[in-house]
């Protein structure tokens, strides 16, 4: 038996209500004391999507903050988790109303043009969501088909 042990220390998302009333889930982060906040909706969304909820929040090398978690798409590559909520592709810049970053709330987010300071989630992690929305969708169909027949 080794002489220590690496505990891992266990990050559970919070469910909660926020002020206006809003479903949210409160993400720990593994190197920040405050969680980051997101609806519900976009995060149960992401989970069904196969997003990690090993959230860190990092600096970009250019001295902007950021909540990143491992892609599972491509390995060793950190994927913006707000990217990935309003679905920013290449050429797309994510703002936060409120300049906090920890903010993950769709109404706090909003896409503007230009280049992206921090990472690009990858067209592999986008098209992955997109396929899983496919299968869903499809599923759904399937169900109403035979449900309700032609």
């Amino acid at each position: 038996m080794p002489a220590f042990q690496i505990m891992k220390t266990t990050r559970t998302p919070i469910r909660t209500v926020d002020r206006d009333g809003a479903e949210i889930v409160l993400v720990p982060l593994a190197n920040h004391h405050l969680p980051a906040k997101l609806l519900a909706d976009d995060f149960d969304r992401l989970v069904s999507d196969g997003v990690s909820l090993a959230w860190t929040f990092n600096d970009n090398g250019s001295g902007y903050g950021y909540v990143r978690t491992y892609s599972g798409a491509v390995a060793g590559k950190l994927t913006s988790i707000a990217r990935l909520i309003v679905n920013a592709g290449r050429g797309k810049v994510v703002k936060y109303r409120d300049g906090d970053r920890l903010n993950l709330r769709r109404d706090n987010l909003w896409i503007a043009r230009g280049p992206a300071r921090g990472q690009t989630p990858s067209d592999a992690v986008l098209r992955k969501q997109q396929q899983a929305r496919n299968r869903t969708f499809q599923a759904f169909l399937r169900e109403a088909e035979a449900r309700w027949g032609d």
